[in-house]
């Protein structure tokens, strides 16, 4: 636990470097690592065109491959799993979707899976909990948000925005 804790405060004072991203090859290459699991449970994975952003490579790798591999590893296994991402951009902010048809989360959940140490739903999977929590100061730290819309048993849509305007928050 106390590594997790030290893990995120290093995030949030690790220094950013904004670059132009392809976001339709970074999400790509994240999949392209997780093609064995995808493979193994038969899981149809859609991406839609993606928007290019200026942002954080290794961060938006963190954040895309979190919620890629939360997406993968909470899939039921009594149907055939799909996994969608999309984005939009926006004048002021880039929008971004990562849904899944998995086990889903209750309404009291959307916001708790972002503290630290929160788990969901069985333990049956591996983790500390704070995949969610990193990825939600990343996020922020792209002068962004994130929130989950999910109903048990249906799936998840994770939504997360990234600023356009990342020079005046980069500094922060």
């Amino acid at each position: 636990l106390s590594n997790a804790v030290l893990a995120l405060a290093q995030l949030g004072r690790r220094e950013l470097t904004f670059e132009p991203i392809d976001t339709l090859l970074l999400v790509q290459e994240i999949l392209a690592t997780l093609a064995f699991q995808i493979n193994q449970k038969q899981v149809t994975v859609d991406i839609s065109p993606l928007p290019e952003v200026v942002a954080d490579q290794l961060a938006l790798e963190q954040i895309m491959s979190n919620l890629l591999t939360n997406a993968l590893t909470y899939l039921l296994p009594d149907r055939p799993g799909h996994i969608r991402v999309w984005g939009e951009a926006g004048v002021d902010k880039t929008t971004f979707y990562v849904g899944d048809n998995g086990r889903g989360l209750a309404d009291a959940e959307h916001e708790k899976i972002f503290e630290p140490f929160y788990r969901s739903g069985r333990q049956d999977t591996p983790g500390e909990g704070m995949g969610l929590t990193y990825v939600q100061t990343l996020v922020r730290r792209h002068g962004g948000q994130i929130s989950c819309h999910s109903e048990p048993g249906q799936g998840a849509t994770f939504v997360f925005t990234i600023s356009k305007h990342m020079t005046v928050i980069s500094n922060r």
